[in-house]
């Protein structure tokens, strides 16, 4: 199973999907119409469809989004070694994240 894991994260490193991540322009992202029209049409669907569930994850994804690009978790690796006394607030994050997925997804019921 770990050499199933090491040829998967071979295989994304060697895609350069990482880096595409890094290179994000997220101001010129939301100022795009290419973009923002089609997202805000999403966005008005999920809430046509009064599907909240499915909001809620897209809010999730855009809030995971910025705080994996701010400057704290940025520098959680310094010289290739992970900084341990940083690593908590990062953990805590995916948490309380995976939490309120758990919640609404099989807790709270959508009838």
């Amino acid at each position: 199973m770990a050499d199933f894991f090491a040829q998967l994260v071979e295989f994304i490193n060697s895609t350069q999907i990482p880096a595409q991540f890094h290179q994000v322009d997220v101001k010129g992202l939301f100022t795009n119409g290419w973009f923002m029209i089609p997202f805000l049409g999403l966005v008005s669907y999920q809430l046509f469809k009064q599907a909240f569930n499915n909001l809620i994850l897209i809010g999730i994804g855009l809030a995971v989004w910025v705080f994996t690009g701010t400057h704290y978790v940025q520098q959680i690796r310094v010289n290739g070694e992970i900084q341990m006394d940083k690593v908590l607030p990062v953990v805590a994050v995916a948490i309380v994240t995976l939490g309120i997925i758990v919640y609404v997804y099989f807790i709270r019921s959508d009838d």
